[in-house]
C-alpha cells in the first residue's frame, strides 16, 4: 500500500466513525435532551489526539500554517455538531441538562470572543 491509500482508507474509517457517532448522540437526544449532559464534559475537555507526543506543538503549528486552527475547530466542528444536534432548541426538563445546554453554548461563544481577539492582533 502506498501512502495515499493509507489516508484514503483511514479518512473512509473516521468518516463511518463520525457518521456511527453522530446518530447515535442524535437518537439519544432525541429520546432523553437531558442527556445533554453526557456532552458537555466531552466538549468541555476535548484534547487533540497526539497531544502526548513530544513534538505535538510543532505538529499544530505546522497544521495552523496550512489553514487549521482554533478558529476552524469552532467553526467547522464545534458549530456544526451544535446544529446537528439541534442543541439551541432542545429542551432539557432537568437543571443540570438545562445547565448543560446553557454551558455548551458559552463556552462555544466564549472560543468564538478569543479567537477573534487572536486575529485581531496577528
Amino acid at each position: 500500500l502506498d501512502l495515499t491509500k493509507i489516508l484514503l482508507r483511514i479518512a473512509k474509517d473516521e468518516s463511518s466513525h463520525n457518521v456511527f457517532y453522530n446518530q447515535v448522540v442524535d437518537a439519544h437526544l432525541e429520546l432523553n435532551p437531558d442527556l445533554i449532559t453526557h456532552v458537555w464534559p466531552v466538549i468541555r475537555n476535548f484534547k487533540m489526539p497526539g497531544g502526548s507526543l513530544k513534538d505535538f506543538d510543532e505538529r499544530m503549528k505546522a497544521i495552523q500554517k496550512v489553514g487549521y486552527g482554533s478558529e476552524e475547530y469552532v467553526n467547522q466542528v464545534l458549530d456544526v455538531l451544535i446544529k446537528r444536534w439541534k442543541i439551541t432548541k432542545l429542551e432539557p426538563k432537568t437543571l443540570e441538562g438545562k445547565k448543560a445546554k446553557e454551558n455548551i453554548l458559552k463556552y462555544v461563544e466564549k472560543l468564538k470572543r478569543i479567537n477573534a481577539k487572536l486575529k485581531k492582533r496577528n
